[in-house]
């Protein structure tokens, strides 16, 4: 066993997201910790999936499975001690345990090794009142009483946070038997606890019982060693700011991206310690669990989605299973030219049995009206947009198309009720939803040229039609999130059925990529409008426009201008490119996903 003077145990259970936040704790404990993996235990409760317990046994961990206890959520913690309770070892002084949503920061030496520490708790939850009525049935006397750590209310000295706990290892053994003691006491008094939801802190409560009862030595850890970032909340009154944050509590803050995100905003500690954090746990390469990650957060998207039955009048479908093809984008991948290409060869594709309905309106041949109503989450409207736009379909029709790139665009701002009007949607016909995507750098640069265009009114994204730089569209969670397309292909999958959802790598022609697949045959393409991206020269002329007021009419007649100007100036100006820092943001967030999104579809990789 190792020589570290420390050992380090963390509960992974079945929880979607536990394998890759315990992951996380453990590649920080070790690169930021200095822990070597041998000083480490994975405590797997019995419903853990044996592919995770042997990828982490694979990579040098030792795994321990357990049993859950009591609530089998919050207090499988306590079986933790098992392993260590019984076990000589030698020249070992202590134990640290960890819940899974921390991270480590810098190396742990707990001040004494021989007493036990922990935080205060943040905030009073359970409240004073009810730690008073169950030490007193509990025949325990009250320890002192100290402030919470955020500064709102008032708690006993050894209620810590169980984010992260030191027990010295001569002590874990009485400590294990004392912990589980008063947990089933609490546990089965339930009665004793005034509101329910204060029983989920058993865990908590019992081990400041046992501090208490058996006259353990311990002491409080600053913020820095277990410091939330979760709430809008003041620093909290045992932070040492001359002092590194040790171990991040993140709490629900990860994002789309598997990064921390805190909710804490102007902490320069907090966002530093994230910081570090997060360039650890964005190595490349690195991450096991990180597509399982992304296909929990997926399933519980979409898992309380019900299915809204589309009322159109069945006339329509005569009777038919007809196929549907909704093709959602993504914007600045040839969207604009297929929908232009669809359009103008409508007549020839309804001899063909496909059917493009006439555009909704606007100046673009899609089908935004599906957005519209999506967005309003207005179940008749989008019926009758459906109805009309079956309406004149030949009856010999074997595939519907409809085309918009809100699909994509919007697709993170539509309510479950939306979701499940699509879903409903999608039952009626054989259905599959094709999306094209390019890599993420030329995207977000494309995509950013693109909101400068779109008109900014009081109901549309904030990054719409107004002067930033590329650097301030990024710090935009709404901007950003379009980045994340593992997470928009897998939630489409969970939506509408792993089989119903075809990705397609952006090249120079989404235009015959979409014949081909969908075997149209060849259509006319001379003439046709395109959707170019402006240059250099028009996205400073449009960021200028935007810094007035105009009317929907005035904007559009400054589009055209700007473009107007923009071609001729042409190349001289160059093409808008981002810089190194711009490139390094992107990379950041999108480039993890893009390449698991590339391993999960083959035809997306980029030679």
């Amino acid at each position: 066993m190792s020589t570290h003077p420390y050992r380090y145990s963390m509960v992974l259970d079945n929880v979607p997201a536990h394998p890759y936040q315990v992951e996380n704790l453990l590649r920080t404990l070790e690169t930021l910790g200095a822990v070597p993996r041998e000083a480490v235990v994975v405590q797997c409760t019995d419903r853990v999936s044996e592919w995770v317990k042997s990828g982490l046994a694979e990579n040098g961990y030792t795994v321990v499975v357990i049993e859950p206890y009591l609530d089998r959520k919050y207090c499988n913690k306590i079986v933790q001690l098992d392993h260590f309770a019984s076990r000589e070892e030698d020249g070992c002084q202590g134990l640290f345990l960890f819940d899974s949503d921390t991270v480590v920061i810098a190396p742990l030496d707990v001040p004494d090794p021989g007493g036990v520490w922990g935080k205060i708790v943040d905030f009073c939850n359970p409240p004073l009142s009810t730690l008073e009525k169950l030490f007193s049935a509990a025949g325990v006397a009250l320890p002192p009483i100290v402030r919470c750590d955020w500064d709102v209310g008032d708690t006993i000295d050894p209620n810590f946070n169980g984010g992260m706990l030191y027990i010295p290892m001569q002590a874990v053994a009485k400590l294990r038997a004392a912990w589980r003691r008063w947990a089933e006491f609490l546990f089965f008094h339930a009665e004793l606890f005034p509101r329910p939801s204060e029983h989920d802190h058993v865990d908590q409560i019992s081990f400041a019982m046992a501090l208490a009862s058996e006259g353990f030595s311990y002491g409080h850890l600053p913020a820095n060693w277990n410091y939330p970032c979760h709430e809008e909340r003041p620093v909290p009154l045992s932070f040492e700011p001359d002092e590194d944050i040790r171990v991040l509590h993140y709490h629900q803050c990860l994002d789309a991206f598997g990064m921390i995100a805190p909710v804490v905003s102007g902490d320069a500690a907090c966002e530093a310690a994230a910081d570090r954090a997060n360039a650890v746990i964005l190595e490349p390469g690195s991450s096991i669990f990180f597509d399982y990650y992304k296909r929990g957060l997926a399933t519980r998207a979409v898992a309380d989605i019900k299915p809204f039955p589309v009322s159109f009048r069945r006339a329509l479908l005569a009777g038919k299973r007809r196929r549907l093809i909704l093709h959602g984008g993504t914007p600045k991948t040839g969207t604009s030219a297929l929908q232009w290409c669809l359009d103008a060869n409508r007549s020839v594709l309804a001899e063909r049995g496909f059917w493009y309905p006439p555009p909704s309106n606007g100046r673009e041949p899609k089908h935004q009206e599906l957005i519209g109503a999506l967005m309003a989450a207005d179940k008749s409207r989008f019926e009758g947009y459906v109805e009309s736009s079956l309406s004149e379909m030949p009856s010999d029709t074997h595939t519907v198309i409809l085309s918009t790139e809100g699909i994509f665009n919007h697709w993170w701002d539509l309510s479950p009720a939306a979701r499940g009007m699509l879903r409903g949607l999608a039952d009626e016909f054989d259905f599959e939803l094709c999306v094209w995507f390019r890599e993420p750098e030329s995207f977000a640069a494309a995509l950013y040229g693109q909101y400068l265009r779109n008109p900014g009114t009081d109901d549309s994204p904030d990054v719409y039609g107004r002067d930033i730089d590329f650097s301030e569209a990024m710090r935009d969670p709404w901007f950003r999130r379009h980045l994340d397309y593992l997470g928009f292909y897998y939630e489409a999958q969970a939506l509408f059925g792993t089989e119903r959802v075809r990705a397609f790598l952006f090249g120079s022609d989404t235009v015959s990529s979409f014949m081909e697949q969908y075997g149209t045959g060849t259509l006319a393409r001379s003439d046709l409008p395109r959707n170019e991206s402006m240059r250099e020269a028009g996205i400073r002329i449009m960021r200028i426009a935007n810094r007035f007021p105009l009317s929907p009419a005035e904007h559009d007649r400054v589009e055209d201008l700007v473009f107007e100007i923009d071609g001729m100036i042409g190349d001289r100006a160059g093409h808008y490119e981002l810089n190194r820092a711009d490139l390094e943001a992107v990379r950041t967030c999108a480039a993890r996903g893009w390449e698991t999104l590339q391993s999960a579809v083959p035809g997306l990789r980029t030679s």
